[in-house]
């Protein structure tokens, strides 16, 4: 529904053009939505960057753009200037240059401001350069390994600053369900009370031909 509305207002003043889905991802049916890119990339460790990208578009001014969709309560400075820097941002351009091997000029972002009074939508291109990717994958590899050394020593230890997005990313959302965990001296024991999630997988990655 929000990539209606935002398609709707985009067709009034055609700041960029949708493109249609890379081809591998014809293959997929029902377990994507409609304009969804799905990706999962080898970083070159065992622990692969995965997603899924809500469509990419011709920006009217020149370039090819990943497309975000965003709703948000509040469009302020603290809104955009959040995806300045932003993980999907950069991602989102690493793995569409990275499987369609077309130069990505970033991500744009497409805010829906939802309130009582009124619905707007805003968009803003964020362009990343290939430094900048270059570094992501380094910082990529780097939490990978992480994960890999934790799990290779049975060992999680808290993850201090990602408590709320408002404190890691400026973007009010919603804080870690774990919290409470975090300040007791046995964290570990406390965090069994919580039920156990059933395992999710939004796409075989057996099933992506363009896997790189």
């Amino acid at each position: 529904m929000f990539e209606d509305f935002a398609f709707a207002n985009n067709e009034r003043n055609r700041l960029y053009t949708l493109r249609e889905p890379p081809a591998y991802t014809q293959n997929l049916g029902s377990n994507i939505s409609k304009g969804e890119i799905p990706f999962a990339i080898d970083i070159g460790i065992d622990v692969p960057i995965c997603g899924r990208i809500d469509g990419w578009a011709n920006l009217k001014h020149g370039g090819v753009f990943a497309l975000e969709y965003k709703t948000t309560s509040q469009m302020s400075d603290m809104f955009w200037g959040a995806f300045e820097m932003h993980i999907q941002t950069i991602g989102y351009a690493l793995a569409l240059q990275t499987m369609t091997a077309e130069p990505i000029a970033g991500t744009i972002v497409v805010g829906l401001l939802k309130s009582k009074s009124k619905q707007s939508t805003e968009l803003r291109p964020f362009h990343v350069h290939s430094h900048t990717i270059e570094e992501f994958k380094r910082w990529l590899c780097h939490i990978g390994r992480m994960i890999l050394a934790c799990e290779q020593n049975d060992y999680w230890p808290m993850q201090v600053t990602g408590c709320n997005s408002l404190s890691s990313y400026g973007m009010p959302s919603f804080t870690c369900s774990f919290t409470s965990t975090c300040q007791s001296p046995n964290w570990l024991n406390d965090v069994q009370r919580f039920p156990k999630q059933k395992e999710h997988i939004p796409f075989p990655l057996t099933q992506l031909e363009g896997v790189k």
